[in-house]
């Protein structure tokens, strides 16, 4: 055997070979690797991460030019292929490695990324034993790798992205890897057939394609259809109901158990809470629709894990639609669920396979402490309605209920409802293996939930210290929970219906605040009967140039004038922000607060509930904070004309590029209108 290396420039090849600049690039590389893995997995400062960002876009840099240079100067070798992409796969796999000790969902893009390589390794081994060899990387390759790059980038260098966003960058890489492994799989494929095969199979090959987009379709069609269809009649309330619903089973003579208070300030809606979770001594319950990590959210769930370390029973129930974006590959949650004292569970989890249990949607949002305390209202659990952060927020109401021990109270009628839910067919248990609360990335996110609670106790001591909620709250006759059917589908309107009765039953004034108003015919139909029993009927939502919601915005839009005919004195909430209070008042007595919206999916589709007070104290709390609110709200005359309380005209006018948003909705999506 002839050595190609040996005799006069064996040397020199064999420095050619393997110690050229390209390949030393190549080295370099994969010497940044553990250099980067180190710089990574001991930052804590923002300007940590950018340092190891940084080592890693060298690492890219000297990947861009090793390529040109070695095509340049005449230095490609066999030994620099192989090389250069196996810098690429070190690199790009330690990358996704350090990332899991962050996010939990990188363990399985990391596993996939190893699967890929070593599928593709063996596949070209094997091609290259009985003589043929891919020529080059493949485009699905190369597309692969620069989401990959640019997803890796993006998390390295924000490590503050919310988790929903990280978890949908990996989402996208992980779809880029299994596009890259098949498109490579095609390729050996090709390369096995022969020439005249080859030309057979390629009209197949674009048949595969069509079937394969139309299989697509067919799913989504599949999907939509079966979310829609099964929700798309609106029940009726059953004569049963009816019979069993009296109003006077709202009021009462004689003064009851329950105290109360409202909270309107979303700076003392988050401290009310977490006042509440760090006195609890037995258990805590919180119910929400929608739960994140980010400022507020963080402090709830420090506050929780914190008292679930004392050994207070802790119990979270969320909705399944918000679970899927915001706790899932969340580690913060997952360090909540797998600690031994916390139970959390996921209403109507959602099942793409599965459409027609798509829409049903747990909209409740309040929390129980111990036996004799707790809180219900409209505000979900994250920054836009707890705290005094910067950026958008939404305003709500919250009623804080304190049970003195005398006398009766409403905490059993909220303990059965949850009850009733918790153990429904419809919820299932959310991570709780305690080889969980192990992992890297849960670790880390436990001790940061003990930081955030510790900076808490530093900052605001007041919290943690007793507090009378009998001197801060006020006496009520009757505090009666109001609640319909707990089921996924489509439900019997049986809230609405008892809260059209209960505003039908006023001498007086009924006063509506709610951020939506769609309608259906049925519903615009009830503000005409209720304008016809009671005197004064008020109603303030939101303008369509200021509803945060575009939906709510354009349905409202096309029936305003529809709602005003009706007889109702209509206002425009028109603040800085954007209303998102329920609330009703009923003459001088009775006051409602919760989470119904006056929109068709509230009476229809989502569990709901809202807190019937009977407390002239309460119900005078109430309109002060509606009359703040009003204050900023401006009448609505006729389609073109809306007046502030002063006299002064309001320009409600909407933007050229909303207006065509909202035109297009209700254009396109007029026929949704109930799912809104």
């Amino acid at each position: 055997m002839v050595n190609k290396l040996a005799g006069p420039g064996g040397k020199e090849n064999w420095k050619r070979e393997y110690f050229s600049i390209p390949n030393l690039m190549g080295y370099f590389r994969i010497l940044l690797v553990p250099v980067f893995a180190v710089l990574y997995l001991r930052a804590e400062t923002s300007r940590d991460y950018l340092v190891a960002t940084v080592v890693l876009g060298i690492s890219a840099l000297t990947d861009c030019f090793d390529g040109k240079i070695a095509r340049r100067f005449n230095m490609v070798t066999e030994w620099g292929k192989f090389v250069d992409p196996l810098a690429d796969k070190i690199t790009q796999c330690v990358a996704a490695l350090c990332l899991t000790t962050r996010y939990p969902l990188m363990v399985w893009l990391a596993a996939l990324l190893l699967c890929k390589e070593l599928v593709l390794a063996v596949l070209g081994a094997v091609f290259l034993h009985i003589g043929k060899k891919m020529d080059g990387a493949q485009w699905c390759g190369k597309v692969s790798t620069v989401i990959l790059d640019c997803s890796l980038v993006i998390l390295l260098l924000l490590p503050g992205i919310s988790y929903s966003t990280a978890n949908l960058l990996i989402y996208i890489c992980m779809a880029a890897a299994v596009y890259a492994l098949v498109g490579y799989g095609l390729v050996y494929r090709r390369m096995w057939l022969d020439i005249e095969q080859e030309k057979g199979k390629k009209r197949r090959w674009r048949i595969g394609i069509l079937s394969g987009a139309g299989v697509l379709v067919l799913f989504l069609i599949y999907v939509l259809v079966g979310a829609i269809l099964p929700v798309s009649g609106q029940k009726e309330v059953s004569e049963d109901y009816q019979s069993s619903f009296s109003v006077d089973d709202f009021y009462s003579e004689e003064v009851s158990g329950d105290r109360a208070t409202l909270l309107m300030d979303n700076e003392e809606a988050l401290e009310s809470r977490i006042r509440m979770i760090a006195g609890a001594q037995e258990r805590i319950i919180l119910s929400t629709f929608d739960i994140r990590s980010d400022d507020a959210g963080m402090q709830v769930l420090a506050a929780l894990y914190a008292a679930a370390e004392r050994g207070v029973e802790v119990k979270l129930l969320a909705d399944g639609m918000r679970s899927l974006t915001n706790m899932e590959g969340n580690p913060y949650f997952y360090a909540l669920s797998s600690h031994r004292n916390v139970e959390i569970r996921i209403y109507n989890q959602i099942n793409f396979l599965r459409p027609w249990t798509i829409m049903g949607r747990l909209h409740d949002k309040y929390i129980i402490v111990d036996n004799d305390l707790y809180l219900l209202g409209g505000r979900n659990t994250f920054n836009y309605f707890l705290g005094d952060t910067d950026g958008w927020r939404n305003f709500d109401w919250d009623v804080l209920v304190y049970y003195t021990g005398q006398g009766a109270g409403s905490m059993e009628q909220l303990d059965e409802y949850f009850e009733t839910v918790w153990a429904s067919e419809n919820c299932t248990v959310f991570h709780n293996s305690t080889r969980l609360a192990n992992t890297v990335s849960v670790k880390r996110a436990a001790a940061e939930l003990e930081k955030v609670y510790q900076a808490l106790q530093e900052e605001q001591p007041e919290l943690f210290t007793a507090y009378d909620y009998e001197a801060n709250t006020v006496e009520t006759d009757k505090i009666t929970l109001l609640s319909g059917d707990t089921t996924i589908f489509s439900k019997e309107p049986k809230v609405y219906y008892a809260i059209c009765q209960l505003m039908e039953n006023a001498t007086e004034n009924v006063s509506i605040h709610t951020p939506y108003v769609i309608c259906n015919d049925a519903m615009m139909e009830e503000f005409g009967v209720l304008t016809s029993l009671v005197p004064t009927v008020q109603l303030m939502t939101n303008s369509p140039a200021n509803n945060s919601n575009p939906f709510g915005a354009a349905y409202y839009q096309a029936d305003r004038l529809k709602v005003l005919e009706q007889g109702v004195t209509l206002l425009e909430y028109h603040g800085d922000y954007s209303y998102h209070g329920k609330a009703i008042a009923i003459d001088d007595d009775l006051s409602l607060v919760g989470s119904f919206n006056f929109d068709m999916r509230s009476v229809y589709l989502d569990t709901e509930l809202m807190l019937v007070v009977d407390s002239e104290d309460f119900n005078a709390m109430l309109r002060e904070d509606m009359a703040n609110y009003e204050a900023k709200a401006a009448t609505v005359v006729d389609e073109d004309t809306t007046v502030l309380p002063n006299g002064e005209a309001v320009d409600q006018s909407v933007s050229p590029i909303r207006q065509v948003v909202l035109s297009g909705i209700r254009l396109l999506l007029g026929w949704a209108k109930f799912l809104m």
